[in-house]
């Protein structure tokens, strides 16, 4: 058990919440920063409730886009943890409109950590950083070596957002001499743990719900999102982690493969049955933005390799149907759906 303390940004999200748990039973201090300080009561609450030993966190307030209480936060840590990163549930407009708060988050944290002389940082990137080339052989799966194109015309401002901040990252660490390490997560879905559902749960509650009547062809490599924080939990110790990119991601499914999954679980619901030709997919994403905001992957397959991970880290990820259906029984269990 450690009582080294670790700052945690984006320690309200999806992501966050779990890797927070996820220290606190390794018996570490949390430091969680939260852009939103009315949000510490009910997380501090929901921290107690869950964490199997006594929940050492406390709050702090911070933006992205600004330097104001970053050097104040890091101060004291032994590691940080950058989850904070700009997700829209609409796609925004213009190319580089995510691209300024993602990258100079990642600086704004890079900074904070060197001058708080942290032990290492270990960023959570994206597969979008991965997996999007202008070619790629067919077959390879993606690795760790591949680099998405920032300038590729069929990405979204999201995407590109996370492929500029992760370059940015790795050009601070080299030339400051920062320990880092970045965490490339598929699709992440398992269990949601509070009424804010987050952007990836959507995908399960839009099939349960019926807003999506039919399965437009559409195709992600899933983690469950426990596995995701045991891995940034990981990295941030294990030696072998310096200086490595790490893929954290499972099989590929389709949503097809998704909802017979959830028909099997839940059999009473009501979840499509026929695939929405690609046509009707662009014209239901005028109205959908989730939708509108994944338009460019239409049709489109990312097979990745966790075998780095495996590895040098020990990771070993759950079945994917058990995400899905953590999702979805919490997702019922928030009254979400």
């Amino acid at each position: 058990m450690s009582n080294e303390l670790v700052l945690v940004t984006g320690a309200s999200g999806f992501i966050g919440t779990h890797t927070v748990l996820a220290l606190l039973e390794k018996g570490y201090r949390v430091r969680g920063m939260i852009r939103d300080p009315s949000r510490a009561e009910s997380l501090t609450s929901l921290f107690e409730n869950l964490s199997q030993t006594e929940a050492l966190v406390d709050f702090v307030t911070g933006d992205l886009t600004k330097d104001k209480g970053w050097k104040q936060a890091a101060q004291g840590c032994d590691y940080l943890l950058h989850l904070a990163s700009p997700i829209p549930l609409n796609s925004p407009r213009g190319r580089n409109a995510l691209v300024k708060p993602a990258r100079d988050g990642a600086l704004r944290a890079l900074r904070a950590a060197k001058d708080a002389d942290c032990k290492r940082v270990v960023l959570t990137s994206s597969l979008a950083s991965v997996t999007y080339q202008q070619e790629h052989t067919q077959g390879r799966p993606y690795t760790e070596d591949d680099w998405s194109d920032p300038e590729n015309r069929e990405i979204s401002p999201y995407i590109r957002s996370k492929i500029l901040a992760e370059r940015a990252a790795w050009e601070f660490a080299e030339e400051h001499k920062l320990d880092l390490a970045t965490i490339c997560p598929g699709l992440v879905l398992g269990p949601v743990l509070e009424s804010d559902i987050g952007t990836s749960a959507q995908v399960v509650k839009q099939l349960l719900d019926g807003t999506l009547p039919m399965y437009p062809r559409f195709g992600f490599s899933i983690v469950d999102v426990r596995d995701v924080a045991a891995m940034h939990v990981m990295a941030m110790t294990n030696p072998k982690a310096e200086g490595q990119r790490f893929v954290c991601g499972g099989e590929f499914m389709w949503l097809e493969d998704i909802g017979r999954i959830l028909q099997e679980t839940y059999p009473d619901r009501k979840l499509p049955k026929r695939r929405m030709p690609n046509w009707l997919v662009r014209v239901a994403a005028m109205f959908n933005p989730p939708l509108r905001a994944v338009l460019g992957d239409l049709g489109r397959t990312q097979i990745v390799s966790h075998e780095k991970a495996t590895t040098l880290l020990g990771w070993q990820p759950r079945p994917e149907e058990e995400a899905i259906r953590a999702t979805a029984e919490s997702l019922i269990a928030q009254g979400a759906v």
